[in-house]
């Protein structure tokens, strides 16, 4: 019978995650281009009308590479990535400036009603071309 792991705490805990919060510039700055480049493409394939239903998968792959942008745009706001960079201060600062409106909450209702009309619509779809 093997036993489980000892679960680290406190300093201990502290010390073995510290790997982890080193970053490589290059590294970083590498991936972020990545994305960017990913998402650009997946921007582009959007408009062509001749693609069709690879349309709607750029959609869906321009949708994940701004969650991944967002996801730099918390790193860095928590200093674990561009931590010298000007430039990547600045690209994430326009990344993240907020653009209050007065109707916010309600865009926000209106957003996940048609999000939640989308998504059943899609389902009804679906399961129609499963059953045809």
């Amino acid at each position: 019978m093997t036993s489980s792991p000892a679960f680290r705490e406190g300093s201990e805990l502290i010390k073995a995650t510290r790997v982890f919060g080193q970053e490589d510039a290059r590294v970083t700055w590498k991936r972020f281009a990545a994305t960017c480049t990913v998402a650009l493409g997946a921007f582009a394939v959007t408009f062509v009308d001749e693609l069709g239903p690879l349309r709607w998968v750029a959609a869906v792959i321009l949708g994940l590479t701004i969650v991944r942008v967002f996801i730099f745009y918390h790193d860095c706001l928590h200093g674990a990535v561009f931590r010298k960079s000007k430039l990547g201060h600045a690209l994430m600062a326009i990344f993240g400036v907020p653009v209050a409106h007065e109707d916010d909450p309600v865009r926000a209702v209106r957003a996940a009603l048609e999000l939640h009309q989308a998504v059943a619509t899609l389902t009804a779809r679906a399961r129609r071309s499963a059953t045809t």
